[in-house]
């Protein structure tokens, strides 16, 4: 929500920073943690997705 929130201000203004606070288990996976470490992968992957969306601004 607090992305959706400050995207409009960030592409007007052209400028911003956005830190989201994951965890390693997003890059590499540990046995009985699946169900967290398939969580913190979205979280990488949303944050790259979005990377590339707004690299126009």
């Amino acid at each position: 929500r607090m992305i959706k929130a400050v995207l409009p201000e960030m592409k007007r203004r052209r400028s911003g920073h956005i830190v989201v606070v994951s965890s390693v288990m997003g890059l590499q996976g540990i046995v009985f943690n699946d169900v967290y470490a398939a969580s913190k992968f979205a979280v990488e992957g949303f944050c790259e997705s979005l990377a590339v969306q707004l690299l126009q601004f």
